[in-house]
């Protein structure tokens, strides 16, 4: 195959050509190139009763085969929650690679701390103005997150979960869907 030349420049009267470098996957850089894209979805499962402020919305979910394997990473790019309650309520959307707890569903999170070291929790805060309103369904989408989660060490589960911040939403069961868009390393 041919390359072609993309510049040229004299040095001592002699005119040089410059071709275009191209990079070498080389074991360090294999998990940089072989990165790939994924998305998962979950219909949350909550309560139908009036939320307070600070409720635990929806207890950790699991999304399953999220990881490349227990020890690996991923980077979640883009979270999309969809209330078809027409909520738009401010909360908080909670990640953590371990299979754990929050707490008891409409009440305050009660997470403990060995359980918070377990499964190092990140959190996205989604406000209302995130909301945009289709009608009978709001939705709020979340872009370029940059939020890195490591695997357990024993699946290949993510889990995620619903921390009301302020307001006294209700729900109808199966209600709040989310979708996350996710590079896996």
């Amino acid at each position: 195959m041919r390359q072609r030349h993309i510049g040229h420049y004299s040095q001592g009267g002699i005119i040089m050509s410059v071709r275009p470098v191209r990079p070498v996957a080389t074991e360090d850089r294999l998990g940089k190139v072989s990165a790939d894209m994924a998305r998962a979805t979950l219909v949350f499962s909550t309560d139908t009763s009036a939320y307070a402020s600070g409720d635990l919305i929806a207890d950790l979910q699991e999304i399953t085969g999220v990881f490349r394997n227990p020890n690996s990473f991923i980077e979640i790019i883009s979270a999309t929650i969809i209330d078809q309650a027409d909520q738009a309520n401010v909360m908080y959307l909670v990640f953590m690679s371990a299979s754990t707890s929050l707490g008891t569903e409409n009440s305050a999170p009660n997470i403990s701390d060995a359980n918070v070291l377990l499964g190092f929790p990140k959190q996205l805060p989604i406000a209302a103005a995130d909301y945009v309103d289709y009608g009978g369904a709001k939705v709020a989408q979340l872009r370029n997150c940059g939020l890195v989660l490591k695997g357990n060490g024993s699946d290949t589960s993510l889990y995620a979960g619903l921390i009301n911040e302020t307001g006294t939403p209700t729900y109808a069961a199966g209600s709040l869907k989310l979708e996350i868009e996710y590079r896996k390393h």
